[in-house]
């Protein structure tokens, strides 16, 4: 064969696949339906007088809201055993003849009834009457003979029958299930016909657009939520290198951007071709869910055939019929042919794609032209255009249509042997660049070491965070798991139509796997709670996809049963959409402007963490404390103790850098007034061990005006409820917590034998300012029974503080120098005030488990003789605990 005549074949052949494909336009108005006549009837032999149904037509006018159904068919068989005539006999013509005929009056005397009964799920809309069959008939006249030159391609040129009712409404989102039957009037009234068929009545212009634009309204709305969140939320930025790159991935601002937009998105792909799968659905089904065919990028156009559509909507009834599920879908959407499918869908994503790649450099560009108008040089000179503009068309193919683009590209090769081949060879360019798209990313991902610089370079993050930026650290291989069962689900979509029952099975399997990889390694941060959403979602697609197996042709479930399925599988998807999707945008959008109003923030932090929009944050709301505000850093209240009372030494938390700045802000207040109530360190009534001291008064022989409190005249203060007096301060002196004290000659110290050891009883003491021994009410507390400077006694004084104590001297412990302020601040209780810890004596040894205290699992990790010192070290410094 030459190559013209063989190219003239190829081309004839293709003309013919496609031509196939298309529906006739004969076909057009009609619905489908199934013979439910007896089968040892359909096959009797001889064959039995029966009507054997061809074409029913509907048509359903939403104005009178009547239903006519017509049924075209032929006559064939006979009523008693005899010679069948043939085509040519005159007895086919002779109305005298009954024989091989269906007449009006059988051998019993009865007429030939019609017998009509519609249902809506398993509610009777209309059950008719018993009426006469030959008034009915179309396109002849009883007794009905066989047609034998009758086209069975033209329904037209057959007899037939038809039934009309006015149904009351115009029963939208739902089918009528109507069984039509024709009883003989013969002796034993053998059944004649038998026809059910599926109709399914207009949506209506008012549904249909809620189909359409609520679904859309709410992806719209989540992006809205997501976009405010990111850019105006306390942790947004206004940097759109940052809000779109979730850079620095505040655990919080993860929480309001999440579930996001791509998320939505999917859930309606996954809708929409879930209902293109090669199921039989009930007649409502398809048409409900082919309304948001928009998020699949297919529109009403044949850009491969070039024809003019289909009109799946005729005559008030819809119309549709096809091979494949996919089929199906284009006629709903109104393409003329399937091979138009794939190239809709590429030339769209191309379009996207190019006005996402030119805003892109719109913006750069107005940068640029800013900066060169204001003549300001940008800060960060890192390349950002290059990672930004890929990281978009990234997150364009990854995160919102690579279901879409692998499912009809797969589909496309299933049916390339109806389709051009330039479609065919786009088809696997565009998946093989996908997947070698996908290799490439997640090799790096993989590849890159350490895992911060995946979160922490801004052009890795714009390049690839798509694909990762809301995971933890540790997760972002994780993003492997969602491309590959997306992949998975596009398979099962796409390449294996041919079989219903194998894409149930390969979208369950998906979802499964999803649900354990989800909850086996948790890739988002718990705050965020996407962890559980996205379980949530995939358990319901798994519910969705299993329920869907009531839709297999070869179970033959009656229709009533799978209404109700269908009608299940619509509402949890539609609970996902407002639930999962809709109150969450909302809830982000009121929590943003909530916070953008000052609900929610804390002087110390900023913003309160966590959701402002539930019960748990109700219940925690604080009471405002009714001892004053808190002074700002440069005033003279005490600001560095929480407003709540509780000390340091209780586990409280300075807001001071320092311990030491809570001595040096420890201030009274001007004019004489009471110092402040919030006490800037927890330690003044502390001494050294721990223990509560009383403080000495005043002392106004040196003429130093310390800042102390002045005692209560029976000598003692109470800790609580005093209110101590403000000595006046000099403005010679310096703002010391305590101003130093005058030294004296140091000849007249040691002017008697054993100065240098113990002072003398006339109160010569080191420095003026020392307390009166007589007026301490510890002297007994101490070792020797008096006070340390007393004669007989050579150790030093112990430190003391200035708050007074109402404790009696004889039953207080004895101090503890083993334990220093600082850790009371940072630590809290010594260990040695641990009842369960085991005491030694003596230097503590530090390579002895007993004064590691690190429980078990250090022991564990860093074996039987603890944590070693680093060899850098020169020495290190290990205090021991007081002997009991």
């Amino acid at each position: 064969m030459s190559a013209p005549l063989r190219s003239a074949c190829q081309a004839l052949i293709l003309v013919l696949g496609i031509l196939l494909l298309l529906p006739t336009v004969a076909r057009a108005g009609f619905i489908n339906f199934d013979n439910c006549l007896d089968q040892q009837i359909v096959n009797s032999k001889p064959l039995q007088l029966q009507w054997i149904p061809l074409w029913v037509d509907a048509k359903f006018n939403r104005s009178t809201y009547t239903l006519n159904t017509t049924i075209y068919g032929n006559v064939s068989g006979q009523q008693f055993v005899g010679t069948y005539p043939s085509p040519t006999d005159p007895q086919w013509n002779d109305p005298s003849q009954s024989f091989g005929k269906i007449v009006s009056i059988g051998s019993s005397g009865n007429y030939t009834t019609l017998l009509a009964d519609f249902k809506v799920l398993t509610y009777d809309a209309y059950n008719a009457k018993a009426a006469q069959f030959c008034p009915s008939v179309i396109n002849g006249t009883c007794p009905l003979g066989p047609y034998f030159n009758a086209n069975d391609t033209n329904p037209y040129t057959l007899p037939a029958f038809s039934i009309q009712h006015d149904f009351g409404g115009t029963y939208s989102f739902s089918s009528l299930q109507g069984t039509i039957r024709v009883i003989s009037g013969d002796t034993g009234a053998p059944s004649l016909a038998c026809v059910n068929t599926n109709i399914t009545p207009d949506l209506g212009p008012t549904i249909s657009g809620l189909l359409t634009w609520l679904p859309a309204v709410i992806l719209i709305l989540k992006g809205i939520s997501t976009l405010s969140a990111a850019i105006w939320s306390p942790w947004g930025s206004a940097d759109i290198f940052r809000w779109s790159s979730n850079y620095g991935r505040d655990p919080d601002q993860l929480r309001l951007v999440t579930p996001g937009f791509g998320d939505c998105l999917q859930y309606i792909q996954f809708v929409t071709l879930t209902g293109a799968l090669s199921l039989q659905y009930p007649g409502f089904y398809q048409p409900v869910v082919s309304q948001t065919s928009w998020s699949l990028l297919l529109f009403n156009e044949s850009y491969v055939t070039g024809g003019n559509g289909t009109q799946s909507l005729v005559d008030g009834i819809y119309t549709f019929n096809g091979t494949y599920g996919m089929t199906a879908l284009s006629q709903l959407i109104g393409m003329t042919s399937v091979v138009d499918i794939w190239a809709c869908m590429a030339i769209w994503l191309l379009v996207v794609a190019g006005i996402v790649v030119l805003l892109c450099q719109l913006g750069f560009f107005g940068r640029w032209v800013y900066r060169t108008v204001t003549n300001t040089t940008e800060e960060d000179l890192r390349q950002k255009n290059l990672p930004f503009t890929l990281g978009n068309l990234i997150r364009l193919l990854f995160n919102y249509f690579i279901l879409p683009i692998v499912s009809l590209s797969l589909f496309q090769l299933v049916i390339s042997a109806y389709s051009p081949a330039s479609v065919v060879a786009c088809a696997v360019v565009l998946l093989v660049i996908l997947i070698v798209a996908a290799g490439w990313v997640l090799r790096i991902i993989f590849t890159t070491k350490p895992r911060t610089y995946l979160f922490d370079d801004m052009p890795t993050v714009l390049l690839y965070g798509p694909l990762y930026n809301t995971y933890s650290d540790s997760a972002a291989p994780f993003a492997l798991v969602p491309v590959l069962i997306t992949f998975m689900r596009a398979v099962a979509l796409g390449a294996v139509q041919p079989s219903g029952i194998g894409q149930i099975i390969v979208l369950a399997i998906c979802e499964v796997i999803l649900i354990l990889t989800l909850n086996g390694f948790r890739p988002f941060q718990n705050q965020t709670s996407m962890n559980s959403y996205h379980t949530f979602f995939a358990i319901i697609r798994l519910i969705t996809v299993l329920l869907s197996i009531a839709f297999v042709p070869s179970l033959s479930v009656s229709d009533a049963p799978k209404g109700w399925i269908a009608y299940t599988i619509l509402i949890l998807h539609a609970c996902v959409l407002i639930f999962g999707f809709f109150v969450n945008s909302l809830q982000t959008l009121v929590e943003v402007i909530a916070r953008s109003f000052g609900v929610g923030g804390d002087s110390q932090t900023g913003a309160v963490r966590g959701s402002i929009l539930n019960w748990r944050m109700l219940k925690n709301r604080k009471t405002p404390p009714a001892r004053g505000d808190r002074g700002s850093m440069t005033s003279n209240a005490a600001i560095l103790q929480d407003t709540d009372g509780r000390s340091a030494y209780a586990g409280g938390r300075s807001r001071s850098i320092s311990t030491s700045s809570q001595q040096l802000l420890n201030q009274m207040t001007g004019g004489g007034g009471a110092p402040s109530v919030n006490r800037l360190s927890g330690f003044e009534n502390f001494s050294s061990g721990g223990e509560l001291v009383s403080s000495p008064s005043a002392d106004t022989d040196n003429g130093q005006g310390g800042f102390t409190f002045l005692p209560s005249p029976n000598g003692e203060e109470s800790l609580q409820g005093v209110k101590p007096g403000l000595v006046e301060r000099k403005d010679t002196e310096q703002s010391y917590y305590r101003p130093p004290r005058p030294r004296r000659l140091t000849s007249d110290l040691f002017a008697t034998p054993g100065g240098k050891t113990r002072p003398s009883d006339n109160g010569d003491y080191p420095y003026k300012d020392s307390p009166d021994p007589t007026a301490h009410n510890r002297v007994s507390s101490y070792e020797g029974g008096g006070f340390p400077f007393t004669p007989g006694r050579d150790s030093p004084a112990p430190a003391y503080f200035r708050d007074a104590r109402t404790d009696s001297a004889e039953n207080l412990p004895r101090p503890d120098y083993s334990v220093r302020e600082m850790d009371q601040y940072y630590r809290g209780a010594a260990l040695s005030d641990q009842p369960t810890r085991k005491l030694k004596t003596g230097p503590a040894d530090p390579e002895g488990p007993a004064a590691s205290a690190q429980g078990w699992f250090q022991k564990l990790v860093f074996g039987a003789k603890g944590k070693q010192k680093e060899p850098t070290k020169g020495f290190e410094v290990v205090r021991s605990t007081r002997v009991p």
